[in-house]
């Protein structure tokens, strides 16, 4: 929040009980809501309590309004260990691999490989917010750690779309 004095002094979560209704039917789900920080929600309950997530989505974050240019990107990181299976995303990217080595080294994590596949079988989003949103398959792989060296080609193929 660009205004701490504003801030809840205390993280407040719902679970939401999501119905989406269309031409193509209805869809009802739950939906976890959060008046937190990002990148706080991600260490303190994510990765703290090794909460699995089935979607990720990272579209216009705003990351400017507070002048700390800290973004949740630094998720992608975290995506193995999430057990993440799709991801929604736009092209901005701006990780910062010290807080992922500060939350890495704080929950014992050694972030996991993945790759990132296009998912063909669904419709990519060609305007959310201004942006255009590219879905992706995030396929995890059998090796067990996620090198320097495969997470920058991931971060430059997220940058590429």
């Amino acid at each position: 929040m660009d205004f701490p004095e504003q801030a809840n002094s205390t993280p407040k979560i719902y679970l939401l009980d999501l119905i989406v209704e269309s031409g193509f039917g209805v869809i009802r789900k739950p939906v976890v809501y959060f008046f937190m920080e990002n990148i706080n929600f991600l260490d303190e309950i994510l990765l703290k309590y090794k909460i699995n997530l089935s979607h990720f989505i990272k579209v216009r974050e705003g990351c400017a309004w507070g002048g700390n240019r800290k973004s949740i990107s630094l998720a992608y990181a975290f995506l193995g260990e999430l057990q993440v299976k799709y991801l929604l995303i736009d092209n901005e990217e701006h990780t910062d691999r010290e807080i992922i080595n500060t939350i890495s080294q704080k929950h014992n994590i050694n972030p996991k490989k993945y790759e990132l596949k296009n998912a063909s079988q669904r419709r990519n989003i060609s305007s959310w917010s201004g942006l255009s949103v590219k879905v992706l398959d995030v396929i995890l792989s059998s090796e067990d750690k996620l090198s320097n060296e495969d997470f920058e080609k991931i971060l430059i193929k997220i940058k590429s779309y």
